[in-house]
């Protein structure tokens, strides 16, 4: 398989899959007034949005279904760009990203729709996508944009570039968590919402205009106005009291999308089909499986019972047998249905639930296609995918 290592690689598991889903979100009742309290136009609408209008919520493109209070979505991810509710392909990979072609620094710019190059200059050497000093502190590290690079033991160069985990970021010199999802909106409160810069440290918070209101995962939108209660007034015995008020609209509810990914020999793979959970009960079998195109991955994980989490190694023997397949496209013997299977592996399920919940881990390991004359390694593996049966 061809090795595109993509160094300081925008990984986000909250954030970035490639890959459409539909998700119906019944907006909230979002105040019980619907007085005109703002300087100009209307405090509250009846419809979110108007059927077929497109949007875009954060990279998300959105589309307005036909009850004009909910949206499908369909996220762009780190390879897309939504421009005016459509995801096109970016003309650059992870805006903002920085990295090195020699003695000269690549930038992808914030809208990822085009790159510059600069050289930097005599007595400078490019490390970790910025220009730095030739001469250095052996042992110095510096960061880049999600990767390290650190000072040679002669003190006259950098080497041993390394990537930051597939969630993290470079801060003072060495890996760290990211503090949020690249380019996801969440609201700060009623009357703001953040968003997340493209580098996940940190999120930049602006207030709702007037009539807007912000729902989770949308952000600021239109506030919806309550449906007055057409029932009647009705007299009732001083013992009896009043019925409670009726719920005009649900609460906001955003069901998480399903995210799988995984770093093929040093090439980040986001799946975008098929990303479910299945468990055989007549088995014991959990099988989590994704797609993207012809390429397929299956995990089984069995005997294992419901609900069970835990973290199983080939180096450690145990009651559940764990096996990782992958099929990359290529022609299949009769009856095959993968090509490659794990010879090593290290699987972490985090998290088992019932029917219609969440099924999340991560898994890496080494795939043979030979019977292990030759293996392939893959790493930074991730879902998070709801159990359909």
């Amino acid at each position: 398989m061809t090795n595109n290592v993509l160094r300081g690689t925008m990984i986000n598991r909250h954030r970035e899959t490639i890959g459409v889903w539909t998700i119906t979100v019944i907006l909230a009742f979002a105040m019980s007034s619907c007085g005109d309290d703002g300087p100009s136009g209307p405090s509250c609408v009846d419809t979110l949005c108007a059927t077929g209008g497109k949007t875009c919520i954060g990279n998300t493109a959105a589309t307005c279904n036909g009850d004009g209070l909910s949206y499908s979505l369909s996220e762009c991810g780190s390879e897309g760009l939504c421009v005016d509710g459509d995801c096109q392909a970016r003309k650059c990979f992870f805006p903002g990203h920085t990295r090195c072609e020699g003695a000269d620094v690549k930038k992808c710019n914030d809208a990822g729709t085009a790159s510059s190059i600069s050289s930097c200059g005599e007595g400078k050497i490019c490390a970790a996508g910025q220009c730095h000093p030739t001469t250095c502190t052996p042992g110095e590290v510096v960061c880049g944009w999600r990767e390290l690079a650190r000072c040679n033991a002669n003190g006259d160069g950098w080497d041993n570039e390394e990537a930051c985990a597939s969630n993290e970021i470079c801060v003072d010199g060495a890996c760290a968590p990211e503090t949020c999802s690249p380019e996801t909106v969440i609201c700060k409160d009623e009357a703001a919402q953040l968003t997340c810069g493209l580098d996940g440290s940190s999120s930049k918070a602006s207030s709702c205009s007037h009539g807007n209101a912000c729902y989770e995962g949308y952000g600021c939108k239109p506030k919806l106005c309550s449906i007055d209660d057409p029932t009647p007034d009705v007299v009732t015995p001083e013992d009896v009291p009043p019925p409670p008020p009726k719920d005009t609209k649900p609460p906001v509810e955003l069901e998480p999308l399903d995210e799988t990914e995984m770093v093929l020999d040093g090439e980040k793979i986001v799946f975008t089909s098929n990303q479910s959970a299945h468990y055989i009960e007549t088995e014991n079998d959990l099988r989590i499986l994704m797609d993207k195109g012809l390429l397929k991955i299956e995990i089984s994980l069995k005997p294992l019972e419901e609900f069970d989490v835990g973290h199983w190694t080939d180096q450690q023997a145990g009651d559940v047998n764990v096996t990782i397949y992958y099929h990359d496209g290529s022609p299949l013997p009769a009856g095959a249905q993968f090509k490659y299977v794990s010879v090593n592996y290290d699987v972490e399920l985090l998290k088992f639930q019932a029917k219609g919940g969440r099924v999340k881990g991560t898994f890496s390991g080494t795939f043979t296609g030979d019977g292990g004359a030759t293996t392939t390694p893959f790493t930074d593996g991730y879902f998070d995918v709801k159990r359909h049966d």
